[in-house]
């Protein structure tokens, strides 16, 4: 079950349900939907995949543990994707990644609540 999952990911993180869905840029209160058996969107799953670096596929399939992608080739796409990430990763070398992820979201929901970057 996608719950199970999920709640295994953020006790291996050293994260709570509701830091995990805020870090990966959901409602903090989105897991009590999954508690109760429903799976999120595909959306929303993907960006908890991204959020704790693990395939989509594996969190999909009920049978299988959830497979971590390779840390270092999900950086450096990010980084060759996004500047912000490239400024953030660098200033944050050693800090794992959901970490990472949890202060992006921090910076770009702050970013846009101040209208920085819009036209």
């Amino acid at each position: 079950m996608f719950y199970d999952k999920f709640l295994n990911l953020c006790a291996k993180n050293g994260v709570s349900k509701q830091s995990a869905c805020a870090g990966a840029g959901l409602s903090s209160a989105a897991w009590v939907r999954w508690k109760d058996g429903s799976r999120p969107s595909a959306v929303s799953l993907q960006r908890i995949c991204d959020y704790f670096g693990v395939t989509f596929d594996s969190m999909m399939d009920d049978q299988s543990e959830p497979v971590f992608v390779d840390k270092n080739l999900k950086a450096r796409q990010e980084l060759l994707e996004n500047t912000e990430m490239k400024v953030l990763f660098d200033a944050a070398k050693g800090i794992p990644a959901h970490k990472l992820y949890e202060t992006a979201a921090m910076l770009m929901r702050w970013k846009e609540e101040n209208h920085i970057g819009s036209d």
